[in-house]
């Protein structure tokens, strides 16, 4: 993964999470979440300066990705309110 910080304030990425949820069919429609274990992580940067691009790797364990449903990852900035959630293509 690559993260880019386009904002004139540092991030200081925190906790990282990878789920697999249901895509938003409409407004009625209820939302499942399933957490995904992170196996490794590898190069994690402890601070992007602004205009500064990083890049990670995430190992998450064997999964598959059903039908009408999307894989999460998302980054929270450590003691902040910021956070990015990247949400992968559906197929």
């Amino acid at each position: 993964m690559e993260l880019s910080n386009y904002s004139k304030v540092s991030f200081i990425p925190g906790n990282l999470h990878a789920s697999l949820q249901t895509k938003k069919q409409g407004k009625r429609h209820s939302m499942q979440r399933q957490n995904l274990n992170l196996v490794r992580q590898m190069n994690i940067p402890d601070i992007l300066r602004p205009g500064e691009t990083k890049r990670f790797v995430l190992m998450l364990s064997k999964f598959t990705i059903p039908e009408k449903w999307v894989l999460n990852v998302s980054v929270q900035e450590q003691n902040g309110r910021r956070h990015l959630g990247v949400l992968s293509p559906s197929f």
